[in-house]
């Protein structure tokens, strides 16, 4: 509530990623140094039930690859044998690459940031999703975020527990 009084403030998109490989432990490292206080996650979950920052339905795209399964049917070791590019990371192409991280160790990391989540493609696990985040602060550190059509029952369910929601739809 603090930040939204504010006329405004700013997030770490992605945990920073024009500047950092997107999602990884580093980037959010990272963004929080810069005094982000607030930092936006999109999650995956992986088939045996570990969720971790993914924007997409696959790693194909962070990882370099092509013809992978979506992470949903992926197990958490699978996705811990490829490593995202630091060459994605527009502003400072030449980094290193960086792992995959698991949403509870983010959330230990940076147990002081307010976090926009975004579920993706996740969405039939939304109530265990909202259960690990009431059990890490819930409404006061989390907002929820949605995009889309099919979107708003995220929305909903994060309303529905008290969480403020932020969403955004194209044409």
């Amino acid at each position: 509530l603090q930040m939204l009084s504010l006329p405004e403030f700013f997030w770490a998109h992605r945990g920073g990623s024009r500047d950092f490989p997107e999602m990884s432990s580093y980037a959010y490292g990272q963004s929080a140094l810069l005094s982000y206080g607030c930092l936006e996650l999109s999650l995956a979950r992986t088939s045996d039930g570990v969720w971790f920052g993914l924007h997409d339905a696959d790693i194909n795209r962070t990882s370099g690859t092509t013809g992978l399964a979506a992470a949903s049917a992926m197990t958490w070791a699978t996705v811990q044998s490829y490593q995202i590019l630091g060459s994605m990371a527009a502003n400072n192409s030449t980094q290193p690459n960086r792992p995959y991280a698991k949403l509870q160790d983010i959330l230990d990391a940076y147990s002081k940031h307010l976090f926009v989540v975004d579920i993706k493609y996740a969405n039939t696990y939304r109530e265990e999703l909202l259960d690990i985040l009431d059990s890490y602060g819930g409404p006061e550190r989390f907002v929820g975020k949605a995009y889309g059509v099919g979107s708003t029952s995220f929305a909903t369910s994060c309303a529905n527990r008290g969480y403020q929601t932020w969403g955004y739809f194209y044409a």
